[in-house]
């Protein structure tokens, strides 16, 4: 569905384009691009499994299907769980759809759609409830297991772009102000404790799953600044460094956090 979106964008002004004269560049104008991005690691929080949050791991370990698969890992009761404090996002790839209209031969008015996917990983350490010679954990009070986590983003941003100074025929410097609008959907979120592997997704202590979707819509702004080639005669690529604050619908109460990307941009 998403790549349908995006060659809807990318394909569909073909004809009206066609039609303009080449000489002029007014009008409307579209392409594609690919990124790469960095993202807040404070919405990577919501994936550290702690009681608090909507997928805790105390809601695997507890749950009474799994108690005695944990125990014959252990070989001991648990007593404690610490989780991690600080997660962050690696960096993702994304690909974007954009459509805009140029004003005056210049400056432009666009909107822009863009998929990203992005991944977090984290450690949380289990405390048992005594040194049990039978425990396959090396005698070691504590135990390490491992968080998982996988998440899709779809981002809509409404924007201006203001080219600076007067086109030399090759090149020619802009900033983008723009309006986002963003959703993220929850893709896997899974924990391991030795060889035991499960997800955390709309697991609790008596009922395994659950049918919902995590995640929701997001809001936000940013600026965008770089440069802008020509290539061939109606044909343009850019190149970019975008700054944006957003909000993202993971915990509980979302604020607006740092986000940042660079593009590159074919325009025709």
């Amino acid at each position: 569905m998403r790549t349908l979106w995006l060659l809807t964008i990318l394909f569909l002004p073909a004809l009206l384009i066609n039609a303009q004269n080449i000489k002029d560049r007014s009008g409307f104008t579209y392409g594609g691009g690919f990124g790469g991005a960095v993202a807040s690691g404070k919405n990577a929080l919501f994936y550290n499994g702690a009681p608090e949050t909507q997928n805790a791991v105390v809601n695997v370990i507890g749950n009474e299907y799994y108690k005695e698969i944990i125990y014959e890992i252990l070989k001991d009761n648990i007593k404690s769980i610490s989780y991690p404090s600080k997660m962050r996002y690696n960096p993702a790839v994304s690909l974007h759809g954009y459509l805009g209209y140029v004003i005056a031969n210049k400056n432009s008015v666009f909107g822009q759609l863009t998929y990203s996917s992005y991944s977090t990983e984290g450690i949380f350490s289990v405390e048992l409830a005594s040194l049990n010679t039978e425990s396959k954990v090396d005698n070691n009070k504590y135990y390490e297991g491992g968080i998982k986590a996988s998440e899709s983003r779809v981002d809509i941003e409404f924007g201006y772009h203001i080219s600076i100074g007067e086109y030399d025929g090759k090149k020619i410097p802009f900033v983008e102000i723009l309006g986002n609008i963003n959703s993220v959907t929850v893709k896997k979120h899974d924990m391991q404790l030795g060889s035991f592997t499960s997800s955390l997704i709309h697991v609790n202590a008596n009922n395994y799953y659950t049918n919902q979707d995590q995640g929701g819509m997001g809001y936000g702004f940013g600026f965008a600044v770089g440069m802008e080639f020509s290539y061939k005669t109606r044909m343009y690529y850019t190149l970019g460094v975008k700054a944006t604050l957003k909000t993202i619908h993971l915990l509980e109460n979302p604020s607006l956090t740092p986000h940042g990307e660079l593009f590159f941009r074919i325009l025709l």
